[in-house]
């Protein structure tokens, strides 16, 4: 179910696989940032949870749905923000597509990625006047904003990253976006939510937040894998028995890798073949 931007209200209902889909954030710490909130893909999964106690026959949480993923993904970023922007995760990046990291999800035919390169662009050319209210964006209007970001005629950004398939888009210092509401509850990038992921109708996008909690090695690698393996938020591959926790391939570990790789902190990975979170780490 390829979302609109038009069905981001829908955000309270669909939790993370729809309109918006699985929120970053994965800390060391269990639980440490995403108690309570609707669109975080944060529940870990508990001895009981159902993995065969036999590793031979591995648990397969996870379900391809309309199979729709990024095969092979060229990623690029854009950092908005010049001195007020994130610093950047480039080498991580294209580290990372390549990397032994990634070929875990060939069982869900996602293959190597490649790495366009980035682009660094002004704030003040991206929001218009008045559409950030004091350090926040709603998601819906954040949406519009980045699809003419990656596609309008006069956008600063254009010629740039023209190869790229799927964007991961850093927000500047001080502005974050309202992803959804429950309860009269407000939840938004940097409380509670690291990132999520969303797309344009044509391409995925993962929106990272302009905090500590979104600008990590964690929360990058976390979008990254799920914008590869579910890029349109519900079309790919997710557990439908764990939604509420997200559902996707990096929500339903929530954790670093235990001593990091290659000294990146990169977030766990749910594997079908395996039957738990991978990779187990040092």
């Amino acid at each position: 179910m390829a979302p609109s931007r038009q069905r981001v209200a829908a955000l309270v209902t669909v939790l993370c696989v729809g309109a918006l889909a699985a929120c970053g954030g994965a800390s060391e710490t269990p639980g440490a940032s995403d108690a309570g909130a609707p669109d975080v893909g944060y529940g870990r999964l508990s001895p009981d949870a159902g993995v065969a106690s036999d590793a031979s026959h591995a648990w397969e949480r996870m379900h391809p749905h309309a199979g729709r993923v990024m095969a092979n993904m060229a990623v690029g970023a854009v950092y908005i923000g010049e001195s007020d922007g994130a610093d950047s995760f480039d080498p991580l990046m294209q580290w990372l597509v390549g990397s032994d990291y990634w070929g875990t999800m060939r069982q869900y035919s996602v293959e190597y990625g490649s790495w366009v390169g980035s682009a660094r662009v002004p704030t003040s050319a991206v929001f218009p006047a008045g559409s950030v209210q004091g350090g926040l964006i709603d998601a819906g209007t954040l949406g519009t904003i980045v699809q003419t970001l990656l596609h309008g005629s006069g956008s600063p950004l254009k010629g740039r990253l023209g190869s790229a398939q799927a964007y991961v888009v850093f927000l500047p210092n001080g502005v974050d976006a309202i992803v959804g509401t429950r309860g009269g509850v407000i939840y938004q990038t940097c409380i509670g939510v690291g990132a999520y992921h969303s797309d344009d109708g044509v391409e995925p996008y993962a929106i990272i937040g302009s905090c500590a909690l979104g600008r990590s090695d964690t929360t990058v690698s976390h979008e990254l894998a799920e914008l590869a393996t579910d890029p349109f938020g519900g079309a790919g591959w997710f557990s439908d028995q764990d939604l509420d926790h997200g559902g996707e391939i990096a929500d339903l570990c929530d954790l670093a890798v235990p001593g990091g790789i290659d000294g990146w902190a990169l977030a766990q990975l749910w594997s079908n073949a395996d039957g738990e979170c991978v990779p187990r780490g040092q």
